[in-house]
This record gives structure tokens, C-alpha cells and sequence, in this order.
């Protein structure tokens, strides 16, 4: 089975526009990685380049896109130069072989991300872990117009087969769906808001920069560059979409 990803964009309810690997171009890999950095930046320094490697791994990347708004940020990003649309949440995510077990989800984000770079759908899986659920600033919480909810929905229709995509995996041997979200109570309210349940599965230290070493960093530089960092970060726990 083909694990190359080439599609055309289809439309959400409302204005949201799904696209998919090589549906996003290569001029908005400099905003993809802006986005990430600004949530995630302490923990791995996303690129252009490093952006291009997920996008081709081999497995789904989705981008949301939408018409810029004024209110829009990224912060040190004139997003004029992106254009008139761009993309304003996204999902990357990892296909595993687990069982059901939980315990067999990898406990460090590098670990599960081959290095934060992604690597192709394995041979065998059942599971499917919703990594990394990003967007610009002016589209998040309180800020935003559902288009978060709308992205993780349509994630979840699109790993059940329910998209219309052409797909590089299929669907019918997926039997669970969980995140790798961060242990703060606001993360897991949101979820069960759009309609995950709470495993009650917590993996400690799960991204800590440190035991990731993503950076290159010491502990003492670490702590130099970023010292309100919120360490409530570090631990993940399991939310589940399905199974």
C-alpha cells in the first residue's frame, strides 16, 4: 500500500478548508514551524526543512486552512507574505501497534516521533495517537471559532475513512484513537468537550526537554533561556477518541 499522500483539499463546514501533505505548499512551512514553535519551541526548534521531512515521511499531516484575518498572529511572523490563505490549526499524527495496551505508547516524544521528524505508517498497527494539535495564537481557546474542534473532527473522520480521501492506511484496522496531550486539567476538559474520554493513563516526563535532548540543551541552559517555563508540560496523558 502506497504511503505517498497527495490530495486535493476538501471543505469543512463553514470556511475551514482540510488539506493534506503535498496539499500544502512548501512556501507555508516557514508558518507551519513558526506555529509549532510558538507552543512547542522549548521542546523541539522546528524549520522549514524539518517541516518538508514530515510532510514527506509517509504519514498524515493535516493543515486547516482559512482567510487570514486581521486579529491574526504568529509572533515575529508577518503573515502578509503567506497570503490570503493560510493554515490556521494543524494535526500531525503517529500509527502504532499497542493492542488496546497503553502502556506499549512510547514514553518519550522523541521516541514516538522518530526524533520529531515522523517516519512511515508500519507495517502493522491499530492505534492511531493525535501528537501534536497546534494553531495560531488568534485561532486557540477563547480566541478561536471552533476551528480547533473542527480540526480534531475531521482528523477523526479522516482515520475512520470518512473523509472521501484516498488513504495510505486503512481504516478498517484502526481500533483506537488517543492523544498525547499534555497533564493540565484545561487540556483534558477540552477534549472531553469534543468528545474524548479520559483514560486516566499519565506518562511522566513524556516531553521533557531534557530526557528528549531535542534541543542540544543542558538542564542549566535550558533553564537560562527559558526560566518561567511551565515544567506542567512534561507529563501526557492519554485521551481517548476511540477504543
Amino acid at each position: 500500500m502506497s504511503t505517498q499522500i497527495i490530495q486535493s483539499p476538501i471543505s469543512a463546514p463553514g470556511t475551514l478548508e482540510f488539506r493534506l501533505n503535498d496539499g500544502i505548499p512548501a512556501s507555508h512551512h516557514g508558518l507551519l514551524a513558526a506555529t509549532l514553535n510558538e507552543w512547542w519551541g522549548w521542546l523541539i526548534e522546528a524549520d522549514s526543512a524539518i517541516m518538508e521531512k514530515r510532510k514527506h515521511s509517509g504519514t498524515p499531516l493535516i493543515s486547516a486552512y482559512d482567510s487570514r484575518r486581521s486579529g491574526d498572529f504568529v509572533t515575529g511572523v508577518d503573515l502578509a507574505k503567506y497570503g490570503a490563505e493560510i493554515p490556521v490549526v494543524s494535526l500531525e499524527m503517529v500509527f502504532l501497534e499497542t493492542g488496546g495496551d497503553k502502556g506499549k505508547v512510547p514514553k518519550l516524544y522523541r521516541s514516538l516521533t522518530n526524533e520529531g521528524l515522523w517516519q512511515p505508517i508500519p507495517k502493522d498497527y491499530d492505534t492511531v495517537i493525535f501528537v501534536d494539535l497546534t494553531g495560531i495564537p488568534s485561532r486557540i481557546g477563547k480566541n478561536g471559532k471552533g476551528e480547533v474542534e473542527r480540526t480534531v473532527k475531521f482528523g477523526k473522520d479522516y482515520v475512520l475513512g470518512q473523509t472521501g480521501h484516498d488513504l495510505p492506511f486503512d481504516p478498517e484496522k484502526i481500533n483506537h484513537i488517543w492523544t498525547y496531550s499534555p497533564d493540565i486539567d484545561g487540556i483534558v476538559r477540552m477534549h472531553i468537550r469534543y468528545g474524548a474520554s479520559d483514560t486516566n493513563h499519565v506518562i511522566p516526563d513524556a516531553r521533557n526537554p531534557i530526557l528528549n535532548n531535542l534541543r542540544g540543551l543542558t538542564e542549566e541552559e535550558f533553564a537560562a533561556q527559558y526560566p518561567h517555563h511551565n515544567t506542567k508540560l512534561h507529563n501526557t496523558r492519554l485521551m481517548s477518541y476511540l477504543g
